[in-house]
């Protein structure tokens, strides 16, 4: 570890005295949709495979905009193509929510918690615990 005090260069006693290298590759930032259906803050962003979903978030302040799931296929080259995905029943959706969790786990997408209403009190589901199939492409609530 090398380390900068007071404009000198200082070696750290345990350290060994290998020269370091970086890798100064340039990164940048590509656009590949601009859908009015995805515009929103405070929502979900999940990847499984090449399938790219987003669930929940708010358009307006303290609104929930809606509890529908949008997948963009990565690897098709057809980014700007958003789906919505219409499978699962209205009944067994995860009401619209800002702010929620969510994690992968295999071929499946949980969903926990979050906040609705103009309130945006914490959504009361009893510690419900949601999950999305990206095999059968259905929805519903694994615990209560």
């Amino acid at each position: 570890m090398v380390s900068i005090h007071q404009g000198k260069r200082k070696q750290h006693p345990r350290c060994i005295n290998t020269p370091l290298t970086a890798n100064a590759t340039k990164a940048t930032w590509t656009a590949i949709n601009e859908s009015e259906q995805l515009r929103r803050s405070s929502h979900n962003v999940a990847v499984v495979g090449s399938s790219m979903y987003i669930f929940g978030g708010e358009l307006k302040p303290r609104e929930p905009r809606d509890n529908d799931l949008f997948v963009i296929e990565t690897t098709s080259g057809r980014t700007e193509t958003v789906r919505k995905v219409d499978n699962a029943a209205e009944a067994s959706k995860p009401s619209p929510r800002v702010g929620s969790g969510v994690a992968r786990l295999d071929k499946k997408l949980y969903f926990f918690s979050g906040r609705g209403g103009t309130a945006m009190a914490p959504i009361d589901e009893q510690g419900a615990l949601w999950v999305f199939d990206n095999v059968t492409m259905g929805a519903g609530v694994t615990s209560r």
